[in-house]
């Protein structure tokens, strides 16, 4: 993975063009609260995907050994809504001897293993 991540620029700069002046004759016109909304959204996205990168880079410097770590029978749990699979998800994540699961907010705020130590 290179330093500017598994974001697909071409789309999001499309997107973000479209946001900005693509809007006219469209339900999604450019009010001043919408381009305020925009700009914060701009703004926010682009620290939290630096915070990220750099979180990923220090994981390379301080514990390179992540990358050995071996994965050995990985269980995904899928499912139809309403089909028990969080309560599946719930029960296995209780677990900690055989099953490692994700929290919320280590998905969203801190995916590298710096951030989480720092956080």
């Amino acid at each position: 993975m290179s330093i500017l991540g598994a974001l697909d620029w071409k789309t999001f700069l499309k997107h973000l063009f479209r946001s900005f002046w693509k809007t006219k004759g469209t339900q999604m016109r450019l009010t001043s609260r919408r381009a305020l909304v925009l700009a914060v959204f701009l703004f926010l996205f682009t620290v939290l995907g630096l915070f990220t990168r750099l979180g990923f880079l220090l994981d390379l410097l301080f514990f390179p050994g992540f990358r050995k770590q071996k994965v050995t029978a990985p269980v995904f749990i899928i499912g139809n809504f309403r089909s028990g699979s969080t309560f599946m998800f719930r029960l296995l994540a209780r677990d900690r001897e055989n099953f490692r699961a994700f929290q919320s907010w280590e998905i969203y705020t801190a995916p590298s293993i710096s951030q989480k130590k720092f956080i």
